[in-house]
């Protein structure tokens, strides 16, 4: 005969019922003995089923952890990938440049080839601002940002004082040393 998983719940709902017994038998003076070995019994199974909670919950920190570091290492290797991807891209920039020098490439003398033509073409560059230019204030902003403060707000609420809208829900979580 195969042997039936029992739940904690169950266990525990056994548990209270055995004890509810011991306490009936106790009233009415009779032996207790029998119930008392049963209920030992089963705080014995629900103290390994506990276990078997403990072992699965140690099991999600060790996943957790794997996950996490697997999650580092693509980071890292996602940061790598952009910084080869910025190299290749400089070297051909490299390239281009270099048919330029070469004079294959001039401004008004394009290069054909069989895939593509390449030419010369003027282009802006980034805004270069010297350190101590003396800069009119029509080309300066200025940036006034609103944020909460809610480790302040945070703070008063626990306090006691009253904000309209704010509130900290009250959970309960099981943790564990």
């Amino acid at each position: 005969m195969p042997k039936v998983k029992e739940s904690l719940t169950d266990l525990v709902s056994e548990m209270k019922e055995i004890g509810e017994e011991i306490q009936a038998l106790a009233v009415l003076e009779l032996d207790t003995d029998e119930m008392e070995t049963a209920l030992a019994s089963i705080k014995k199974r629900i103290t390994k089923k506990l276990d078997s909670i403990d072992f699965v919950a140690t099991q999600f920190d060790v996943a957790n952890s794997m996950i996490l570091a697997r999650a580092e290492l693509y980071e890292e290797e996602a940061r790598k990938l952009k910084l080869r991807s910025a190299s290749v891209l400089k070297n051909k920039e490299r390239v281009f440049q270099h048919l330029a020098d070469m004079g294959f490439v001039a401004e008004g003398k394009p290069l054909k080839t069989s895939g593509h033509t390449y030419f010369l073409k003027k282009t802006d560059g980034a805004l270069q601002i010297d350190s101590d230019a003396k800069l009119p204030s029509e080309y300066l902003k200025t940036k006034i940002e609103q944020v909460v403060d809610k480790a302040q707000l945070r703070a008063d609420i626990l306090r006691g004082v009253i904000v309209d809208g704010v509130s900290i829900p009250v959970t309960q979580k099981v943790y564990r040393r």
